[in-house]
């Protein structure tokens, strides 16, 4: 059974704040504090002292990003493709 929702791996999310940073010519830095995470938890993503980021984090970071893209009147790369759900063996207990 899949979910339909694919998550980016890490690293390819990384690949793509990279780019759209870039694009929109946001520090880190402008980006964490517009998107009202941690000052620094968008750096430390990007120069791989943090291996990952919580997907609230994450959600942030786009909203934020697409509100700046149509503000700028530009076009946000597409996001990653990632990891979809895959089907359950049946002998693999589902916790509640």
């Amino acid at each position: 059974m899949s979910i339909g929702v694919a998550i980016p791996k890490p690293a390819d999310f990384r690949v793509w704040v990279i780019q759209v940073t870039e694009l929109l010519e946001l520090s880190p830095y402008q980006w964490s504090v517009g998107s009202g995470i941690g000052q620094n938890a968008l750096s430390k993503f990007i120069n791989e002292k943090q291996r990952d980021l919580r997907l609230e984090t994450a959600s942030l970071l786009v909203a934020h990003a697409r509100t700046v893209a149509v503000v700028q009147g530009k076009t946000l790369p597409a996001l990653p493709t990632g990891i979809v759900g895959k089907p359950v063996s049946k002998n693999v207990p589902i916790c509640a």
